[in-house]
C-alpha cells in the first residue's frame, strides 16, 4: 500500500486522544462506610461490569475512528499485482511515436514533433534501473531504440513518410507479450493524422495492459501543399515554350490570403504567382517560360512558408532534347526527298534532325533513337522490324503513315494501321479519265481543329490539288481535312501502340500538286510535332517507398546519386544496354541521379504522398476501437505525475472514510445502549456510586 500525502500520517498521534480522556475519566471513589449500604453492593456489581465492558468498546471505536480519519485523508492507493510485478518488479515500457511529416506542424507552442520529445522526456525518470523500456517509429516499426536520454536528443527531424500505425502496434503488442513482466505500459504519441492510421486494423494486445495516449491540441489548423505536378505542352524542345500546371490543397481549417507559389529551374526562381485558398479548396496554378536549355533539367515548385513545412515543394525532372529526331523510312524516291527538304533548313537551325533509311536497313537503334517515324509509300517492314516500332510507339515514340502509288493497303492495313489508328484502307480513288483530268480539293468544313489554325486561308495557294487518293473508313472524330467528295486525307488516331498521323494521299508529285504548295512545310511541321515523342516530368515516386527503374546506359557501373550526394552502387558490371534496376527504399525528398561510370544518364524525383499533408486527426473513440485498445488513459501536461499516480494503483480514501463513518455511527448506538433503563434514576454528581465498606 502506498499512500499519496504521506504527511497527513502525523495525525495519528491524534488517535491517543481517546485513551488519554479516558484514563483522565476515570476517578477512584470516595469510600464511605455505611452499613445500609452492604445488601445494594451485591445488585449493582452486575451492572457495573457491563458499563466497564461497554466503555472499553467506545474507547476501540473512538480510536478507530480516528485512525480511519487519519488514513482516509492521507490517500491510500493500493496497485493489483496479478501475482506480482514479474521479476524483480520490473515494468515493461514500449513507446509508439508517430514521426510523420505531419508531426512537423508548427503551432504557437512550437513543432508537434518537439512537444512530443517535451512529454517523452518527462517520463524518462520513471524509468527504473530494472524496467525495460523501448521506442518505435511508425516510420521504421522494425527499428527497436532504447528509450532513453540519448534517443530523445537525437530526434529532432521528423520522417519523409509516416509508415504503417498498424505495423508498428503489432510489433509493440508483440514485444510487450514477450516480456515476463505484468506491469506492462503502452504510449501512444501521435496527432491522430494521416497514413499511419489511415487503414488501422485490430492489434491483439496482452493481458495486463496499461495503454496511454498522448495527443497534442493545436486548435485551428492553416497549411497549403503542392499535392501535384502536369506538363502542359505536349512538346518541349530547348528554345521552346514550356508550361507546367501544379495542383495546390488547402488542408487546413482556415483560409489563406496571397500565398506565394513560385517555379525554380536549375535552381533558378523564373516565375512567382499569388494564391488564396478557402479551406478545402483546390486550385490550378500555371507557369509559362522558355527552356533555354537542354538535357536533364530539374526544378521544384515551391510555396512560401507555412505551419507545414515539409508539402511546400514538390520536385520534378525531364530531359529537353535540343531538337527533335525524324527517322524517314521509304525507298529513295522524290517524295522522300521532299520530306527530308521540308524538315532541313538551309542555315541547318532547324529543330529536326532528319535520317533517312532504307526498309531493308531499318534497325532497332533507329527505332529507338526517332521522336518520329515517318513511313513513306512503300513501306514493307518485317515482323522484327514491326516489333521494333511497336515498342518505340509504346516508349512514346510517333508513328506518320503517308500513303503512294503501289502501296500494298492489305498488309497496311493489318500490321501497320493498327498500331495508330482503328481505320482500315478500302481502295484507291482517281481523278484520270480520258483526255481530261479532275482535281479534288480540301473540304475546307473540316478545318476547325487548332492544329490547323491560320493555314487554310481562302485563295488558291492554301488549296492544293489531288489526282489520286486512299479511300479509307474512318471516323469522323479522328479526321483532320478531307476532300470535296467527304474522303479523310489527314487521320490522327491512337492505336494498341501509340498514336500517329495518315496522309491517304502523300506528296508524290503524280498524286497532285501537293508538294508544291505553301502550305505543306507548316502542315508537315504541326503534324510531327502534334505526335513527336513528348517530353513529360520524369516519374516521380512516394518518399519512403521503393521503386524499379529502366535504365538505358553504355557503362559498366551504375550509381544512385540521392539528394543529400550520398552514392551507392546500383549493380554490378552489366553489357545490357537497358538494365531494370531496384531503387530500393527513397529517402529523403528531392532529385534523385543515376550516373553510368561518373556520367548522368537518368533523373528523377522523390516527392512526400499528397495524403501526407492531411491534419484533420481521427476521432480518439474511433482510434481506440480500431486498435483494440480499451481503458486507454489520456496524457497531457505533466505525464509522468499522471503515471506515477496510475502506477500506485487505486484510492482506498473512500473506503477508509466510509468505514470511520461506521465506526462514529457504531459508537452513536452503543452510546444509547449505556443510557439508564425507564424507571431508574440515573447517577449524578450529587448522587455518585459510593464504595461501602
Amino acid at each position: 500500500m502506498t499512500f499519496l500525502n504521506p504527511f497527513v500520517l502525523l495525525g495519528l498521534a491524534a488517535t491517543l486522544l481517546p485513551l488519554v480522556i479516558h484514563l483522565l475519566g476515570r476517578r477512584r471513589p470516595r469510600e464511605v462506610r455505611f452499613s445500609a449500604m452492604v445488601f445494594l453492593a451485591e445488585l449493582r456489581r452486575q451492572q457495573f461490569r457491563r458499563l466497564q465492558l461497554r466503555n472499553w468498546l467506545l474507547l476501540a471505536l473512538r480510536t478507530l475512528a480516528i485512525l480511519l480519519l487519519v488514513l482516509g485523508f492521507a490517500r491510500p492507493a493500493m496497485k493489483a499485482t496479478f501475482g506480482g510485478f514479474g521479476e524483480h518488479g520490473a515494468s515493461a515500457m514500449v513507446v509508439v511515436l508517430d514521426d510523420g511529416p505531419s508531426m512537423a506542424y508548427e503551432s504557437v507552442a512550437g513543432r508537434r514533433l518537439d512537444w512530443a520529445r517535451r512529454q517523452l522526456t518527462d517520463l524518462l525518470p520513471l524509468v527504473g534501473p530494472n524496467d525495460w523500456a523501448v521506442l518505435l517509429r511508425t516510420s521504421r516499426p522494425d527499428l527497436v531504440l532504447p528509450f532513453d536520454a540519448e534517443t530523445m536528443e537525437n530526434l529532432t527531424e521528423v520522417a519523409s513518410w509516416s509508415g504503417d500505425g498498424t505495423a508498428a502496434l503489432r510489433y509493440a503488442a508483440d514485444l510487450l507479450g514477450r516480456t515476463g513482466a505484468a506491469n506492462r505500459e503502452l504510449f501512444i504519441v501521435t496527432d491522430l493524422a494521416g497514413p499511419p492510421w489511415e487503414e488501422l486494423r485490430e492489434v491483439r494486445w496482452p493481458s495486463r495492459l496499461v495503454p496511454y495516449l498522448l495527443v497534442p491540441e493545436d486548435g485551428r489548423t492553416m497549411n497549403l501543399a503542392v499535392d501535384s505536378l502536369a506538363v502542359g505542352s505536349e512538346l518541349i524542345r530547348a528554345g521552346g515554350p514550356f508550361e507546367i500546371h501544379a495542383v495546390i490543397r488547402n488542408t487546413g481549417e482556415a483560409d489563406v490570403q496571397d500565398a506565394s507559389v513560385a517555379l525554380w529551374l536549375n535552381d533558378r526562381r523564373v516565375q512567382q504567382r499569388a494564391v488564396t485558398l478557402s479551406a478545402g479548396q483546390r486550385l490550378i496554378v500555371s507557369f509559362s517560360t522558355t527552356l533555354d536549355v537542354s538535357g536533364w533539367v530539374s526544378g521544384r515548385v515551391e510555396l512560401s512558408e507555412d505551419p507545414l513545412l515539409p508539402d511546400n515543394v514538390r520536385w520534378f525532372a525531364l530531359s529537353v532534347p535540343s531538337r527533335t529526331r525524324l527517322l524517314i523510312v521509304g525507298q529513295d524516291t522524290p517524295a522522300r526527298r521532299a520530306l527530308v527538304s521540308i524538315f532541313t533548313s538551309a542555315d541547318r537551325n532547324a529543330p529536326y534532325d532528319p535520317v533517312e533509311v532504307a526498309p531493308e536497313a531499318f534497325t532497332q537503334q533507329h527505332a529507338e533513337w526517332a521522336d518520329v517515324t515517318l513511313l513513306n509509300e512503300q513501306m514493307r517492314l518485317d515482323d522484327r522490324a514491326l516489333g521494333w516500332l511497336r515498342d518505340a510507339l509504346r516508349r512514346g515514340a510517333g508513328l506518320v503513315v503517308i500513303l503512294g502509288p503501289d502501296s500494298d493497303l492489305r498488309d497496311i492495313n493489318r500490321r501497320i494501321m493498327p498500331l495508330v489508328s482503328s481505320d482500315q484502307f478500302t481502295g484507291l480513288r482517281s481523278a484520270t479519265g480520258g483526255d481530261s483530268v479532275a482535281y479534288f480539293t480540301i473540304d475546307r468544313r473540316k478545318n476547325s481543329n487548332l492544329l490547323l489554325a491560320g493555314l487554310l486561308v481562302p485563295g488558291p495557294s492554301s488549296q492544293p490539288q489531288f489526282v489520286d487518293y486512299i479511300l479509307t473508313r474512318s471516323s469522323s472524330q479522328n479526321t483532320l481535312l478531307s476532300f470535296t467528295t467527304g474522303d479523310p486525307w489527314i487521320i490522327l488516331g491512337e492505336g494498341s501502340a501509340g498514336r500517329g498521323a495518315v496522309l491517304t494521299a502523300g506528296l508524290n508529285p503524280s498524286w497532285g500538286d501537293l508538294a508544291y504548295r505553301g502550305i505543306v512545310v507548316p502542315l508537315m511541321h504541326r503534324i510531327v510535332n502534334h505526335v513527336a515523342r513528348p517530353v513529360s516530368l520524369a516519374h516521380e515516386y512516394a518518399a519512403g517507398l521503393g521503386g524499379r527503374r529502366s535504365i538505358e546506359h553504355t557503362g559498366s557501373r551504375l550509381e544512385l546519386e540521392s539528394p543529400d550526394g550520398i552514392r551507392r552502387a546500383l549493380l554490378p558490371s552489366s553489357d545490357t544496354r537497358t538494365t531494370v534496376v531496384d531503387l530500393g527504399v527513397l529517402t529523403p525528398v528531392g532529385i534523385w541521379k543515376i550516373r553510368s561510370d561518373k556520367n548522368l544518364v537518368d533523373m528523377f524525383a522523390v516527392n512526400l504522398r499528397p495524403a501526407e499533408s492531411e491534419l484533420r486527426p481521427l476521432d480518439r473513440r474511433e482510434f481506440q476501437r480500431r486498435a483494440g485498445l480499451s481503458g486507454v488513459r489520456y496524457l497531457d501536461g505533466n505525464p509522468s505525475v499522471k503515471v506515477a499516480d496510475a502506477r500506485r494503483g487505486t484510492e482506498l480514501s473512500l473506503v477508509f472514510l466510509l468505514a470511520a463513518l461506521g465506526c462514529i455511527v457504531a459508537e452513536m448506538v452503543l452510546m444509547r445502549g449505556i443510557e439508564p433503563s425507564r424507571g431508574e434514576a440515573p447517577p449524578t454528581a450529587e448522587r455518585r456510586p459510593t464504595q461501602v465498606l
